[in-house]
């Protein structure tokens, strides 16, 4: 299994994977996106990236290139030999796990799609924006539903794609391996792979405990204290939302005269804590005191 994303943009698409493989035996990386195009006056393209079982999608690739090399462009007919391949693919490995990617440019036609192959059918759906699969598209496809702009160009893409691909490498078992993207931008000839030391480049903007720490700082500003920040700040804990505790206040010494004496001044910075709690006292007096007016049968009523 692997992690895969597509992105059908406004002047391009891109299809970026991990490159982890295991078949129960041994592990490597390899290559998971399989890109092949016609070059001339009618330069055209297709890119696959697959996710499920290894062989099968290596089967796949290998047998479409002679089926497509003498093949003009005319995305019907392709299309068509595509869902003809892999329907034979299904029928030939009933029990098989593949799903895949489909990019498809002309460059005269001005013309670049993604398609999407699931669930076990020989459909190719259009992907009007972003597309996961494989074991890790959960993450990449909430990262995605976050981040992802109502347009987005190639170069924006391949940012995101690299950014959520790392994200899955980071937090789901079977996810690995250096990081994989093919592009084709709208004018150029044909696919466009970036290297390795490009790809780490772009890793390293977006590091994995910065993400973290910024999640840590939202939970914080939308959140109360938690139990360990409570007892470092107070020395006890609060219960909901009543502020049952002032800042340099020791409750034991709030028992005897002398020791309320001693804590008169420091009331007088908790002066916001215990308008605080004046204001949910009387806001608590007052719904008892509706309550209380109301005639025994209304209140029923209610």
């Amino acid at each position: 299994m692997t992690i895969a994303m597509g992105f059908q943009c406004n002047d391009g698409v891109v299809l970026c994977t991990d490159s982890y493989e295991n078949d129960s035996e041994s592990k490597r990386y390899v290559h998971k996106i399989w890109s092949w195009q016609v070059t001339g006056p009618e330069a055209w393209g297709i890119s696959i990236a697959s996710a499920g079982e290894a062989d099968l999608a290596d089967s796949f690739t290998d047998g479409l290139r002679s089926i497509l090399e003498a093949q003009p462009f005319d995305e019907a007919k392709i299309l068509a030999i595509l869902r003809a391949a892999i329907r034979k693919t299904r029928l030939t490995y009933p029990d098989g796990l593949l799903a895949m990617l489909v990019a498809i440019f002309c460059r005269p036609k001005i013309h670049f799609k993604l398609y999407r192959n699931m669930d076990g059918s020989s459909h190719l759906g259009p992907v009007r924006t972003y597309q996961s699969i494989g074991i890790g598209a959960s993450v990449a496809n909430f990262i995605c539903s976050q981040l992802h702009p109502r347009i987005i160009t190639v170069e924006e893409a391949v940012r995101l794609g690299i950014f959520a691909v790392g994200r899955a490498k980071d937090h789901i078992d079977g996810c690995d391996g250096p990081t994989q993207v093919v592009s084709y931008r709208f004018g150029e000839e044909w696919w466009r792979s970036l290297g390795e030391p490009e790809i780490k480049e772009i890793e390293s903007m977006y590091s994995a405990s910065e993400l973290g720490e910024a999640i840590r700082l939202y939970w914080r500003l939308h959140s109360p204290p938690s139990l360990d920040e409570q007892l470092k700040k107070y020395g006890t804990v609060q219960r909901g939302d009543e502020p049952i505790v002032l800042d340099g206040v020791k409750l034991e010494e709030l028992y005897t005269v002398a020791g309320r004496r001693r804590t008169s001044k420091i009331f007088l910075r908790n002066t916001d804590k215990l308008q605080q709690r004046a204001l949910l006292e009387g806001k608590r007096y007052r719904a008892a005191q509706s309550g209380a007016s109301l005639p025994s049968d209304r209140k029923n009523r209610i």
